[in-house]
């Protein structure tokens, strides 16, 4: 009976010392993070620095490096950034040792920053039209062809229909008469002989 306690305890106590191991490992690589970052920070490599710094916060979730974040971020020109980093080192530690500092650097920086427009409310719109029916299809375009004018030099009477026309009814009502007389000498032939002889 006795055993099964010191038994859980055996393992409670390995397992407490697994997770020590890991969070003193995160600790020293944090404090790596720092030196480096300090010394980036020392050499005006800025950005290169708030990276290390904020390798170093993932690590530890120190205050501290939220603080020297919102510096090198100022002095790299991200203001909205070093805003937001000291905004979080108050969050954090809201009575630290560089609180006071990091209050007046946000103070500062909300100056320097532009301010952010007010959301408008988008204005009311006409109400949504009704569907109309479609539009018939307009009907074809009408094609208009100006009348031929004749030419100013007309063709010569004899080019023209109305000449050929009427030289061919000349022509028939000669033949038809010419016809016709000769066929009435014929019909009266002995009548007209006889008249004559009379005389």
């Amino acid at each position: 009976m006795k055993l099964l306690p010191l038994a859980f305890l055996a393992v409670l106590s390995c397992c407490t010392a697994a997770h020590a191991a890991p969070a003193a490992a995160d600790t020293d690589a944090a404090k790596l993070h720092f030196e480096k970052g300090q010394a980036l920070s020392a050499a005006l490599k800025y950005r290169e620095a708030l990276a290390e710094f904020a390798a170093g916060y993932e690590l530890s979730r120190r205050p501290l490096f939220l603080f020297n974040m919102g510096e090198c971020a100022r002095l790299a020109g991200d203001l909205a950034r070093a805003k937001e980093s000291f905004e979080r080192y108050l969050a954090e530690d809201p009575n630290g040792k560089l609180a006071e500092q990091a209050r007046s650097r946000v103070e500062e920086l909300a100056t320097r920053l532009p301010a952010r427009p007010a959301p408008v409310a988008p204005k009311p719109g006409p109400p949504p039209k009704k569907a109309q029916p479609p539009h018939p299809a307009p009907p074809p375009a009408l094609i208009v062809v100006a009348p031929q004018t004749p030419s100013a030099t007309s063709p010569p009477i004899w080019k023209r229909w109305p000449f050929w026309t009427g030289v061919g009814l000349v022509a028939g009502a000669g033949t038809v008469a010419v016809y016709a007389g000769t066929r009435s000498d014929a019909g009266c032939g002995a009548a007209c002989s006889e008249v004559d002889l009379s005389r």
